[in-house]
């Protein structure tokens, strides 16, 4: 092998040991995350709600302090009910959910409040 051939070879072997030895970057919990979507996607199915039917959408990605679980809360209103779910940002588990009727007087508050941004 000429002595081109034979440095080309060195520093190709030099260049793997390195790579070998070096550790992987750790995954984040960032990549671990189910994302804004998928957690609407997981709370929309649940409530049997087409999303042309939700009316109100509020989504809030929060951790709770004692279990440490990063969790997505998501309150959506459609079809004349409010639903509240807390899922887990890890994989899409439903940790918490609760629905009750719409309050009229509740959604009366929230047009006045609309009503105002117009100006």
């Amino acid at each position: 092998m000429n002595p081109k051939g034979l440095l080309l070879l060195g520093a190709l072997m030099a260049a793997l040991c390195v790579s070998a030895a070096t550790p992987a970057p750790k995954q984040s919990a960032e990549t671990t995350v189910i994302g804004t979507d998928r957690a609407i996607a997981i709370a929309t199915a649940q409530a049997k709600a087409a999303p042309t039917a939700i009316t109100k959408l509020v989504v809030k990605r929060d951790q709770d302090d004692t279990t440490q679980v990063e969790t997505y809360e998501i309150e959506l209103r459609a079809n004349g009910i409010e639903f509240d779910y807390v899922i887990a940002a890890a994989d899409g588990t439903i940790l918490a959910q609760k629905q009750e009727a719409e309050n009229p007087k509740d959604r009366d508050e929230d047009d006045d409040e609309e009503d105002d941004n117009d100006d």
